[in-house]
């Protein structure tokens, strides 16, 4: 876990969204729940990449709550059960943009098999399309400010059924 908080930090940090702190390492509370997956690809115990996986609950939340508790408000009234991917980070010296897209896509279908109604994501806009298209995530929300990365963000939402029923028709390979 400390290597992939340390590799969030300085992926995020390189990239302009934290600041510099004298721990190295970036994570929330979140990330410390029973119920939260922290998944990491490793080479030589080295972690390359990291994403987490965090399930909705009424104390905490989810992380995008920050910015889009309205819109998550309406599916928590509807009773819908969700999770949230989140934390994304890769070594880009190390880690090709072809393995990301592996790894997002072993983390999207672990996600799809969990016991939830939809998968949601925060991303920069420069980022939807390619969630839209490798998954079908459609937009949840408008395009917003997050103050936390300073930068832009805005809301992906699918829904698990959906994606259960054209799971055939999805391209899900794996080329390498």
């Amino acid at each position: 876990l400390l290597q992939a908080f340390g590799l969030l930090y300085h992926e995020y940090l390189q990239a302009g969204y934290v600041r510099e702190n004298t721990s190295e390492l970036l994570f929330t509370r979140h990330h410390l729940l029973p119920e939260t997956a922290v998944f990491v690809a490793k080479a030589d115990n080295t972690v390359l990449s990291t994403t987490t996986v965090v399930r909705d609950c009424r104390e905490f939340g989810l992380p995008m709550d920050d910015l889009y508790e309205k819109e998550l408000s309406v599916l928590r009234r509807q009773g819908r059960r969700v999770l949230e991917i989140c934390s994304l980070a890769s070594d880009g010296r190390r880690v090709s943009r072809s393995a990301v897209q592996h790894f997002i896509k072993l983390i999207f279908l672990y996600c799809i098999f969990q016991d939830v109604d939809d998968v949601c994501i925060m991303v920069n806009p420069r980022h939807a399309r390619l969630y839209a298209n490798l998954f079908g995530f459609k937009p949840f929300g408008e395009q917003r400010h997050y103050p936390r990365v300073n930068a832009p963000a805005v809301a992906l939402r699918v829904q698990v059924l959906e994606v259960r029923e054209n799971l055939g028709r999805h391209c899900f390979t794996f080329s390498y």
